[in-house]
C-alpha cells in the first residue's frame, strides 16, 4: 500500500511546516531530519526526549540559546527502537522552531529543567503538570498539519525525506554510508559496532556535524 508513497519535495515540506502550530513545527521538522516519531514520546507517554538530551541548548531565564548549530541530540537506549544509544543533529531551522516553542512555554509559566519533556502532551496545560506526549498524538497532529497543507501522506513519510536526502549526499561524496545509518538510528553491521556506535572523539563528532 505504501510502496509507491513518494517523498515530499522541499517546497511541499516547507508548506507543511508553514501551516503547523509551534509544537508540530518542532515534531515535523525533526522527523524530516531523521528522527523517529517514537523518540518524542513512547506508546504510553512514559519516556521520550527531554531538554537534557540536547546538551548544546541552554535555558537562561526566559531565553533559549544554542551554543552550536546544528545542535547535538542524544538518543538514549530507552527511546531508541533498536535499543542502541546514538546521536543526531537538529539543524538551524529545527532549532529555531524549538527555541520559539520552549520560550512560549516559559511565557506560559512553565519552569523548564533538564528533565522537562521536549514536547508536551497538550497545548493548554497547567505548567507544573506538563506531560509527555504519546506517539499516537504526535502522528495525529503532524498528520493534521499535512492534510491542512494539502498533502495526504502518512507522517512517517517525513522521515523518508531525510533518508532520501542523505542517499543523495552519499552519491555526491559528502557523507559515508555509516553516518547515514547511524543518524537514522539503525544498529548497523559489525563495522559500525566498532566505529560509530562507540564513544566517538570530539573531532569526529565535529566532522559529522
Amino acid at each position: 500500500m505504501y510502496d509507491n508513497e513518494r517523498v515530499p519535495t522541499r517546497e511541499e515540506l516547507q508548506r507543511i511546516l508553514d501551516v503547523s502550530p509551534m509544537r508540530e513545527k518542532v515534531a515535523a521538522s525533526l522527523t524530516a531530519f531523521g528522527f523517529r516519531p517514537q523518540v518524542f514520546g513512547d506508546f504510553l507517554g512514559r519516556d521520550g526526549l527531554v531538554l537534557g538530551d540536547v546538551p548544546e541548548m541552554e535555558v537562561a531565564g526566559r531565553e533559549v540559546r544554542f551554543s552550536k548549530v546544528p545542535a547535538l541530540v542524544m538518543l538514549r537506549k530507552t527511546i531508541s527502537k533498536k535499543r542502541n544509544a546514538y546521536f543526531a543533529f537538529a539543524p538551524q531551522q529545527a532549532c529555531d522552531y524549538l527555541k520559539n516553542y520552549l520560550e512560549w512555554r516559559i511565557g506560559r509559566g512553565e519552569v523548564l529543567s533538564p528533565e522537562s519533556p521536549l514536547l508536551t502532551a497538550v497545548w493548554d496545560y497547567v505548567p507544573r503538570h506538563a506531560r509527555r506526549i504519546r506517539t499516537a498524538n504526535i502522528q495525529k497532529t503532524i498528520g493534521k498539519s499535512m492534510r491542512k497543507a494539502g498533502c495526504g501522506w502518512r507522517p512517517y513519510v517525513l522521515r523518508r525525506c531525510f533518508d532520501v536526502r542523505m542517499m543523495e549526499a552519499e552519491a555526491d561524496g559528502l557523507i559515508i554510508p555509516d553516518w547515514r545509518a547511524f543518524w537514522m538510528g539503525h544498529a548497523g553491521g559489525i563495522e559500525a559496532r566498532y566505529t560509530v556506535n562507540k564513544a566517538l572523539p570530539e573531532a569526529t563528532i565535529e566532522r559529522t556535524r
